[in-house]
């Protein structure tokens, strides 16, 4: 079976992978940018053991200097991102077509009017996220998404849920905190808003700052 003998760093225009392979019948191929593209070598072409070294730490020494890691390599792998918990509050009120989203803020934040579509993080969660089959894209709405269904004449159509039915599952979900009512009572005896507390975790992008130090504390000096 085929198999790589070596992996060694090398700089072009950018920094690449290059790839040393056996192959079943015993000859040797290159794989240059470590895309799957092999080219027939010969033996005596394939690196030494001191070769791989001083190329890992011309790297290396790269990384230290530079404080980028364009290879992405495991022995150097920092978080890039991490995650945290943010609070959000959204208030929605029954309307002829159901549940709508009124207004919507962040944490101690302003309030957001609802034609302000909320962020995608909030959006999906509450289910305002609905897919465009015709525009093949995600769109914001203000109305929470039950289901979507196929019409006779091949379009797709939406359909909401009543306030009663989206305040008693935003009740149940783990990441509400608490939905509380207010307004007049309507017709059915509840109030005609619903203001739901939730917390919800994001992705935060690390600051390039602080990724260029940490790939410099651990690629340490020159060896």
């Amino acid at each position: 079976m085929s198999d790589i003998i070596c992996t060694i760093p090398w700089r072009g225009v950018n920094w690449y992978q290059k790839n040393y392979w056996i192959q079943e019948d015993g000859t040797y191929t290159v794989d240059e940018y470590s895309d799957g593209d092999h080219e027939d070598v010969e033996e005596s072409d394939v690196p030494t053991y001191e070769e791989v070294e001083k190329a890992e730490e011309a790297y290396r020494v790269y990384v230290h200097e530079t404080g980028e890691d364009p290879l992405y390599l495991y022995e150097y792998r920092v978080k890039h991102s991490y995650k945290r918990k943010v609070r959000y509050t959204a208030e929605f009120r029954q309307s002829i077509g159901g549940a709508i989203l009124c207004r919507w803020k962040r944490g101690r934040g302003a309030w957001s009017v609802g034609t302000q579509p909320a962020p995608k993080l909030l959006a999906d969660y509450l289910g305002l996220t609905w897919w465009d089959f015709t525009n093949r894209k995600d769109v914001i709405g203000r109305r929470p998404v039950k289901e979507q269904t196929r019409r006779e004449d091949g379009g797709w159509e939406n359909h909401g849920y009543t306030l009663e039915e989206y305040a008693a599952l935003a009740q149940d979900d783990p990441q509400v905190r608490v939905v509380t009512r207010m307004g007049r009572r309507n017709h059915t005896g509840n109030k005609s808003f619903a203001m739901v507390h939730l917390t919800i975790e994001e992705q935060v992008d690390r600051k390039p700052s602080a990724i260029s130090r940490d790939l410099k504390r651990i690629t340490g000096g020159a060896k």
